[in-house]
């Protein structure tokens, strides 16, 4: 509790003029052997009132005190409230700013991870358009190249069918030329057979010929004689004798059936 020095003046006071009082009163029994005689009244009841207005004055500057007590323990409670209720205050702003932080952050995450997708799906979607871009042109060149086989052998079927043709128009004609010259050779040799007499018509003769481009023979061979050497020998002297034989001017033709080739001959005409 605060002291109070002009507080206890009056009390001070009071004490000092009871006891002037008391003393008064002494001298004046000491002076005066009279028996003593009453207090007047006024003098008790100024001092019952001087008595009564410390007592009121300490009792109201007991209650000042205690109100100002009161005041002040108001304002230290009302303070502490403030000062806790700023405190709450601002940890609800600290809680509402980290909430706001950690929900921006959860945003810009979730932004983030957003965009990641978005680009993931972006990239599996480019990568998918650009497999199914080269499964379409792979199948589109597949349908080329299947074309251009199929055309290519078509072509070379075509081909070949022409071929074959020619093939068999060439063979047609090299036969045609073949038995033509093979004729016209028996037919200029037999012209120039003159075969012994006294043979058999059943006897034949089969020889090789060798002979070049310009119809010349260079080589006679007798592969089955005939049993009769003189026979034998007339088939040979008649195919001198008819040399140059007629050849065909197709070397290809030549090559392939008159450089070296077989005949036969028979006493009558000789018959291949």
């Amino acid at each position: 509790m605060r002291s109070n020095p002009g507080g206890y003046s009056l009390p001070v006071v009071l004490a000092v003029g009871l006891h002037l009082l008391v003393a008064s009163l002494f001298l004046l029994e000491w002076q005066t052997p009279e028996p003593p005689r009453p207090v007047p009244v006024h003098i008790t009841a100024r001092v019952i009132a001087v008595e009564n207005q410390a007592e009121v004055q300490k009792k109201q500057r007991e209650q000042q005190r205690q109100k100002v007590e009161a005041r002040r323990k108001a304002d230290a409670v009302k303070k502490k409230k403030q000062a806790e209720l700023e405190r709450r205050k601002a940890r609800e702003k600290k809680q509402a700013a980290d909430k706001a932080e950690q929900q921006r952050k959860l945003a810009l995450k979730q932004a983030e991870e957003a965009r990641a997708a978005e680009e993931k799906a972006r990239q599996e979607r480019e990568a998918q358009e650009e497999k199914e871009r080269a499964e379409q042109e792979a199948r589109e060149l597949a349908e080329i190249e299947q074309n251009m086989l199929e055309k290519l052998a078509q072509e070379e079927a075509e081909e070949e069918l022409v071929r074959q043709q020619e093939a068999e128009r060439r063979a047609k004609l090299a036969a045609r030329i073949e038995t033509e010259y093979l004729a016209r050779i028996r037919d200029q040799i037999s012209s120039a057979w003159v075969y012994p007499p006294g043979v058999d018509p059943e006897q034949e003769v089969e020889v090789e010929l060798s002979v070049v481009p310009t119809g010349e023979v260079v080589d006679i061979k007798i592969l089955n004689g005939s049993g009769n050497q003189s026979l034998d020998r007339s088939v040979e002297q008649a195919i001198i004798n008819a040399a140059p034989l007629p050849v065909p001017e197709d070397i290809r033709i030549f090559e392939a059936s008159f450089r070296q080739f077989r005949m036969k001959f028979r006493p009558e005409n000789a018959t291949w």
